[in-house]
């Protein structure tokens, strides 16, 4: 005997854009290599997306608008969080007051895996 098929539907939750920059035509176009990850970690999607014309212009220096962009590809909506930075521990207070930072808001759910970070020289 065989087990007649069976559709079986599960709905997962995702959490996470994994984006990277594959290849890259400076001033023309780039090549986005993009994973879904669910919230238990699990792969869910992957697939390439390319940049160009006025999206690739769009992007500019600000990589938060590749989060913006892929999302919207795939139909997904970013939704903003706030940061909150560490607390500051002190051993010996200062007589002034410390000031701790305003918190960063930023596009959430994200996880930027082996970022490339781009300094200018010091001259």
């Amino acid at each position: 005997m065989e087990l007649a098929p069976v559709e079986v539907v599960t709905t997962d939750i995702v959490t996470t854009l994994n984006i990277d920059v594959i290849r890259l035509e400076i001033f023309k176009c780039a090549t986005l290599s993009v994973s879904v990850i669910t919230s238990t970690g699990k792969l869910l999607h992957h697939q390439c997306l390319d940049l160009a014309g006025d999206d690739y212009k769009n992007w500019a220096n600000d990589d938060n608008y590749l989060y913006t962009y892929v999302a919207s590809k795939l139909g997904y909506t970013l939704q903003p969080t706030t940061v909150v930075p560490d607390p500051v521990v002190v051993a010996d207070p200062p007589t002034d007051p410390v000031v701790v930072a305003d918190p960063v808001v930023v596009a959430d759910p994200v996880v930027v895996t082996d970022p490339v970070f781009f300094t200018d020289p010091i001259l």
